[in-house]
């Protein structure tokens, strides 16, 4: 009977003891995390910030746009200067070439809005014209020199439209694309 109490008791205490050491542990848990809470939203907001940031990291630049074709003919025909290169990418128009002498060095007869508007004295908001781009593949699930385009067969197309703002030093450039 001794003996049983004893086993019994012995029992209990080793039970206590685990419980006590899963409490223990729970504790010890909290107390790190309450710790290094500020460490761990740094983190959270680092990760965060690193997600967002790869997103944006993905955009690309247009190439093939109409300005893009209208530049190079232009080089071609000698009325724009070949110090001007078109592989440096995005192309800027910024000092003495502007988007509207590039549309008068193509049609000096058209008339042409301005699309550069000036802010105070050190901004620029210029508008991009609204493109619309269609292609129809009828037999290969790929296309050749098609910016923009998904790799399939059918009917496919992409609406663009954006503005370009620069105030001091900042430029901004947005073009979305639809496809």
């Amino acid at each position: 009977m001794i003996g049983e109490a004893f086993r019994l008791t012995l029992r209990l205490a080793s039970l206590a003891q685990g419980d006590v050491l899963r409490s223990l542990r729970v504790t010890m848990f909290f107390n790190m995390a309450n710790r290094y809470k500020s460490s761990l939203l740094r983190l959270g907001k680092l990760f965060v910030f690193l997600m967002v940031g790869l997103h944006v990291a993905a955009q690309g630049v247009e190439i093939g746009s109409v300005k893009d074709q209208a530049l190079r003919m232009l080089q071609l025909q000698g009325k724009l200067d070949a110090k001007y290169s078109l592989m440096a990418r995005p192309f800027f128009t910024e000092g003495a070439i502007t988007s509207d002498s590039i549309y008068k060095l193509i049609d000096d007869s058209a008339s042409i809005n301005v699309t550069r508007k000036r802010i105070g004295d050190k901004g620029v908001l210029e508008i991009f014209p609204f493109t619309i781009n269609s292609q129809l593949n009828t037999h290969h699930p790929y296309g050749w020199n098609q910016p923009g385009f998904v790799q399939a067969n059918g009917w496919q197309g992409f609406i663009t439209a954006g503005a370009y703002t620069a105030i001091g030093p900042l430029s901004i450039q947005v073009k979305p694309v639809v496809v």
